[in-house]
């Protein structure tokens, strides 16, 4: 479904022309994960009250999701256990 001018919905993802992004995701909660993406990209466009596009995506995957549950979460990486010759040179292959 065409939700934005670039951004197409289907069954498990989205694909956005402006932001030159694909996502496929699947598991229990995947299309509040992609909803709350949606939001996230789109809510500086739009403003927070009604953001056009995770209305549409809403309403295509029948789901009731309100925006004030979109909450962005720190995102803590640990730290890499093993590194590769190849990182470490920069990805240059001799």
């Amino acid at each position: 479904m065409q939700c934005e001018e670039h951004l197409e919905v289907f069954e498990n993802g989205f694909e956005d022309g402006k932001f030159n992004l694909r996502i496929e995701y699947y598991g229990g909660d995947a299309r509040k994960v992609l909803l709350s993406i949606i939001y996230e990209l789109y809510q500086p466009i739009y403003g927070s009250e009604y953001v056009y596009p995770f209305e549409c995506a809403k309403e295509f995957w029948g789901i009731f999701m309100d925006y004030s549950e979109v909450v962005p979460e720190e995102l803590r990486l640990s730290k890499p256990k093993f590194i590769s010759q190849a990182l470490i040179d920069g990805g240059r292959v001799y």
